[in-house]
C-alpha cells in the first residue's frame, strides 16, 4: 500500500485538472458537456473558486438550454459547496435549496437526502442548531426508507455531534450508540474506534468519569492498532483532559 506524499497528491490533483480541460476543449455542448463542466469545478472548488464559479455558471446555462435538469441540479449543488467552503452561507443555502427543488421533482431521493445533510450542515456551522437538527433528521428518514447503510451511519454520526453541542445528553448517546452499532456491523474499526471516544466525550461532559475513561480507552486500542498518530494524540489529550478534572473534583 502507498502512501501519497502532499506534493504527490498536488501532481495528481493537476493531472485531474488538466485532463477534464482537454476534454472541455473537444466537448460538444451537450449533457457530456455540463458535466465535465461540474467535474472541473469540484476539482478547483478549494483553490480556484473564482473559475469554479466560471464553469458552473457556463454549466447551469448549458443544462438549462438543454432541459438537462440532472446536472443543473449538480451544478446548483456544487455551487452551494463552493459558496459553504469559502464562508458564503447564506448564499450557500440558497443553491442547496434550489437543488433540493429539482432533485424532488426528479424523484432523486439519494440526492434529496444529501442535499437535506448539506443543508444541515451549513446551520450547524450558523449555529442554528434546530434547523440543523431537522434537516439532519429529514435526511435519515429518506436514508433509512432507502437502506443506505453509508448515509445512515454518517447520519446518526452528525446528530449525535449536534445533541451533543446542544447540550442533549441522553439524545447524543443514543445516536452515537446507534453509529456504533452500525459501525460494528460493517466491521469499521475505524468508525467504532470514533464512536468511543465519542463516548467518552459525553460521559466525561456528564461527569461519569470511570465510563469515560473505560471509553477512551477502548478508542486507543483501536488506533493504535491502526497506527493513526493523530487520532492516537486526539485521545490521549482527552485522556489528559478527564485526569485534570478527576482531579480537580478531588481536591
Amino acid at each position: 500500500m502507498f502512501c501519497l506524499l502532499p506534493g504527490m497528491a498536488l501532481a495528481q490533483h493537476n493531472g485531474i485538472v488538466d485532463s477534464l480541460q482537454q476534454l472541455l476543449r473537444q466537448a460538444r455542448p451537450d449533457t457530456s458537456r455540463v458535466n465535465l463542466l461540474n467535474d472541473l469545478s469540484w476539482e478547483l472548488k478549494f483553490d480556484n473558486p473564482a473559475k469554479a464559479r466560471v464553469h458552473l455558471d457556463s454549466a447551469l446555462q448549458l443544462a438549462r438550454r438543454l432541459h438537462y435538469k440532472k446536472g443543473e441540479a449538480t451544478a446548483l449543488n456544487f455551487r452551494g459547496v463552493v459558496e459553504d467552503i469559502h464562508g458564503n452561507s447564506d448564499l450557500a443555502v440558497q443553491f442547496f435549496q434550489q437543488a433540493l427543488h429539482l432533485r424532488q421533482k426528479l424523484g432523486d431521493r439519494k440526492g434529496v437526502a444529501s442535499l437535506f445533510n448539506n443543508i444541515g450542515n451549513v446551520r450547524e456551522n450558523q449555529g442554528d442548531y434546530l434547523a440543523a437538527l431537522d434537516n439532519y433528521q429529514r435526511s435519515l428518514r429518506i436514508c433509512e426508507e432507502l437502506k443506505d447503510t453509508t448515509r445512515i451511519t454518517s447520519a446518526f454520526y452528525n446528530i449525535a455531534i449536534l445533541q451533543e453541542t446542544m447540550g442533549n445528553y441522553p439524545e447524543a448517546l443514543d445516536y452515537i450508540y446507534q453509529y456504533l452499532e452500525y459501525s460494528e456491523s460493517t466491521a469499521s474499526e475505524d468508525g467504532i474506534a470514533n464512536a468511543w471516544n465519542i463516548i467518552g466525550n459525553i460521559k466525561t461532559e456528564t461527569g461519569r468519569h470511570d465510563d469515560a475513561l473505560a471509553a477512551y480507552k477502548k478508542s486507543l486500542a483501536l488506533y493504535r492498532k491502526l497506527a493513526d498518530e493523530w487520532k492516537i494524540s486526539t485521545v490521549l489529550n482527552n485522556i489528559a483532559n478527564l485526569k485534570d478534572a478527576i482531579a480537580e473534583d478531588a481536591m
